[in-house]
């Protein structure tokens, strides 16, 4: 049997950063959303460093597509104000993409999960 400072310590008890990167990441779905997110970002750097940047390519268009429809919309109004902070923008939209993404991913997952235990019959 535990005690109740056994249940309360530190490392049995759940952070908030814990159950948000549970909730976030904690579905294959999202997994998977994500490994395919990483595989498009890692081309875009493999293209970049393979090409040396000379000529330009769609693997940041693969990028842009894995991310979207929340990365082009914010990039789209800041990237064209300023010339030399449309590529880190770039890639910043395409992070906060992912996350919204995911979140929508793992917010319909839950929801599902939630919908089916709720159907089952108790008892």
């Amino acid at each position: 049997m535990t005690n109740d400072s056994e249940m309360t310590s530190p490392t049995n008890r759940t952070t908030g950063l814990g159950r948000a990167a549970h909730f976030l990441f904690g579905n294959w779905i999202s997994r998977i959303y994500l490994g395919t997110v990483a595989a498009s970002a890692l081309f875009l750097v493999w293209d970049h460093l393979a090409s040396d940047g000379a000529d330009p390519s769609f693997a940041g268009i693969y990028l842009l597509l894995t991310t979207s429809p929340w990365s082009t919309m914010l990039i789209v109004p800041l990237a064209l104000q300023t010339e030399w902070t449309g590529p880190w923008l770039a890639v910043a939209g395409a992070g906060l993409g992912a996350l919204v993404n995911t979140t929508l991913i793992s917010l319909i997952v839950r929801a599902i999960r939630m919908s089916r235990r709720a159907a089952q019959p108790t008892g």
